[in-house]
């Protein structure tokens, strides 16, 4: 490497996805806690949306990526707003609420 070092860092911050603008009709404000909260309620690693028709659509970007159709980012709101609702109700006058972000110590609300 000729006498150059380098720096490495690691973290295990979430980032807001690209495709929020898309999932924000679903899920509502983005946070990183809230988006981690989203992830551990589905089980997935990431929620590949971009439109209703997922790979299907012309107007796709990356067909390959973003895969997810409407009717299954629909399921998937319903159960994280099963799992919002069973946690808001396991921590009475403590609802969940934003922990970064432009809307931190705000509750979490889902349309």
């Amino acid at each position: 490497m000729n006498g150059r070092v380098f720096s490495l860092y690691i973290t295990n911050k979430i980032g807001r996805p690209a495709n929020w603008s898309q999932l924000n009709n679903y899920f509502g404000e983005y946070s990183d806690s809230w988006y981690r909260f989203i992830l551990d309620a589905t089980g997935l690693p990431s929620l590949p949306y971009w439109s209703p028709r997922g790979s299907a659509d012309p107007n796709n970007p990356d067909p390959e990526r973003w895969t997810m159709t409407g009717t299954e980012v629909k399921a998937y709101a319903a159960l994280v707003k099963e799992k919002l609702t069973e946690y808001n109700n396991e921590h009475p006058g403590n609802p969940l609420k934003h922990e970064d972000g432009e809307y931190k110590g705000q509750p979490v609300t889902m349309p």
